[in-house]
């Protein structure tokens, strides 16, 4: 959203189109909420076992999401 605020403020960006990526990255958090909580419970659950708790980073785009885990 900051490269939003960016584009707006030099006027490469007007108004309706700010407020359609804010509704837009307001759906894609709340798309992405549960697996996060659900990411934060397992490793909760995994804290003193011997297993590896992987990281996982969502790369979003005016199209999709992408989910990298490492």
């Amino acid at each position: 959203m900051a490269i939003v605020g960016d584009l707006f403020a030099s006027g490469k960006m007007f108004l309706p189109q700010v407020i359609k990526s804010a509704r837009v990255m307001k759906k894609a958090v709340a798309y992405l909420i549960p697996f996060m909580e659900a990411a934060k419970a397992a490793a909760k659950a995994l804290v003193g076992t011997n297993r590896v708790v992987s990281t996982c980073a969502f790369a979003m785009t005016a199209t999709s999401v992408t989910r990298v885990c490492i």
